[in-house]
Formats: structure tokens, C-alpha cells, sequence
């Protein structure tokens, strides 16, 4: 059962960097091409449905990694991560899914790079922590 829930973890993470790696590289690419005409990828629905996809399921495996572990919730990196990552998740639909025209959706942008850079040194902390390095 341990090995299997160390498999979800990876999945999440995989799914996870898939996510933050797949749409700015895509807007990259397309900053490289010139005209927001040229612009086709980071424009299209599907890639932002990619990176939201990628990021949902990293929260579906992160639950799976500790679904044996909710009945103790304690203040630990890993459920820190586990939180923010689920943080990063709503902040992510509420700016996509909020007007653009309302201040309040630049929050939610904010708060959403926010979350995955707190998400990462959490994530940091909980592999060492767990590698018995620290």
C-alpha cells in the first residue's frame, strides 16, 4: 500500500509540473511568433483546458497520495502542500471563470502564482522531509 501511495504522489507531481511547464511555454512560443495574430496556441481554448486539466488531476492524485492519512490532518509539510495545492486549483478556476474586466480576477491571478510558488517550497520540504534528510 506504501509504494502504491508513493505512486500517486509522483503521478501528482508529474501531472502537476505538467501543468505549470505546458501553458507558459506555449505563450513563449507565441511571443517568439511575433503578432497577436500570429498568436494561435496560448489563444487557443484548449491549451488553457490543458494546464487546467494537467493541474486537476495533480490535486485527484495528491488525494489519493494521502487518502489513508485524512483521519490525522496535522500541521505537516505534507499537508501543507496538499493545501496549497488544492489553493492553487480554486484560485486557478476563479480566474479563469471570473470576468476579466473585474479587479477581483487579478487578484485571483495573484493569488494563483502565489499558492504554486508556496506549493513548491512546501513540496520541497515534504520530499526531504520524508527522505529523512532534515
Amino acid at each position: 500500500m506504501q509504494g502504491l501511495l508513493i505512486v500517486f504522489g509522483v503521478l501528482s507531481f508529474l501531472f502537476y509540473l505538467k501543468s505549470i511547464v505546458l501553458y507558459p511555454t506555449i505563450r513563449l512560443i507565441d511571443r517568439l511568433a511575433g503578432s497577436r495574430e500570429q498568436q494561435k496556441l496560448a489563444n487557443s481554448p484548449w491549451t488553457s483546458r490543458l494546464h487546467c486539466a494537467a493541474g486537476s488531476l495533480s490535486f485527484v492524485f495528491a488525494l489519493l497520495h494521502i487518502v489513508d492519512k485524512l483521519d490525522k490532518i496535522m500541521l505537516t509539510p505534507g499537508y501543507i502542500s496538499a493545501f496549497l495545492l488544492f489553493l492553487t486549483a480554486l484560485s486557478g478556476f476563479l480566474w479563469k471563470y471570473i470576468d476579466e474586466k473585474e479587479l477581483i480576477s487579478r487578484y485571483w491571478g495573484l493569488f494563483h502564482y502565489l499558492f504554486t510558488v508556496g506549493f513548491f517550497i512546501s513540496l520541497v520540504v515534504h520530499i526531504i522531509d520524508k527522505m529523512r534528510i532534515l
